[in-house]
C-alpha cells in the first residue's frame, strides 16, 4: 500500500468513526417518546441538571497517538501520523502530513493553486471536490451543473482541442448510467473528462496525470 492509499484508509477510518460517535450522541435522528415527569420530591433535582451545557469539545484518542475531537458546533477533527481531517456537516478537508495528499471536498472544495490553466472549466458549475497527489502527479476535480450533459461534453470537446489537447478518444456508454468519457493528451500529461448524468443533474470530473 502506496502512502497515499495509507493515508486515505485512515482518514476513511476516522470518518466513519466521527459519523458513528455524532450519530450515538444524536440517537440517529430519532426522536423518542418524551419520558414520564419525574415523581414531585424529585422536581428540584431535575430542574438544577436540565441547565448543565454540554462541553465545547470532546476527545476520542487513538492506541497510535491520533486524537479525533468534536466540537460544539458538530464539526470534526482527526489528527494522526498520516495528516488531519477536518469535516463539517457540509465539508470536508484532508490534508496529508508529508504534503503529498490534499483534498476539499463540499462548501470547502478549492481547487489547488497548480490547478492547470490549459485545463477548461466549464462556468455554469459548483466546485464539489478537489484532489491532488503529488506522489502520482495526479489532479482531480469534480462539478456538479443543471446544464444538459450534452451541452456540457461539447463544451469539453471544443474547449480541450482549442488549449492546445490532442482529443485521443471519445466514449459514449447509454447503458445503465449515462455517461460520455473523453481522452485528451498534451505533452507528458493526460486529461481524464467524465461527464454523467445524474437524475436531475449533470456530473464533471476531471482528471489529469502526468508522466
Amino acid at each position: 500500500m502506496n502512502a497515499r492509499m495509507k493515508t486515505v484508509a485512515v482518514f476513511a477510518v476516522w470518518a466513519m468513526a466521527a459519523g458513528w460517535v455524532l450519530a450515538s450522541l444524536t440517537g440517529c435522528g430519532k426522536k423518542d417518546a418524551p419520558p414520564p415527569s419525574p415523581p414531585a420530591a424529585d422536581v428540584s433535582k431535575t430542574s438544577q441538571t436540565e441547565g448543565a451545557k454540554p462541553p465545547a469539545q470532546v476527545v476520542f484518542s487513538g492506541p497510535d497517538g491520533g486524537k479525533m475531537t468534536l466540537h460544539k458546533d458538530g464539526s470534526m477533527t482527526a489528527e494522526s501520523s498520516d495528516g488531519t481531517v477536518e469535516m463539517t456537516a457540509n465539508s470536508m478537508k484532508i490534508s496529508a502530513e508529508k504534503g503529498d495528499f490534499s483534498a476539499t471536498i463540499g462548501d470547502a472544495a478549492k481547487l489547488p493553486d497548480n490547478y492547470p490553466k490549459d485545463l477548461p472549466q466549464y462556468s455554469n458549475a459548483t466546485l464539489t471536490l478537489a484532489s491532488e497527489s503529488k506522489e502520482d502527479k495526479t489532479i482531480t476535480a469534480q462539478w456538479k451543473t443543471s446544464s444538459p450533459m450534452s451541452e456540457v461534453a461539447a463544451y469539453y470537446e471544443k474547449a480541450l482541442q482549442e488549449n492546445g489537447w490532442t482529443l485521443a478518444q471519445k466514449m459514449e456508454q447509454t447503458v445503465g448510467q449515462t455517461m460520455i468519457m473523453l481522452h485528451g493528451e498534451k505533452d507528458d500529461r493526460m486529461a481524464m473528462v467524465m461527464i454523467i448524468s445524474n437524475n436531475n443533474e449533470t456530473v464533471i470530473s476531471v482528471t489529469q496525470t502526468q508522466e
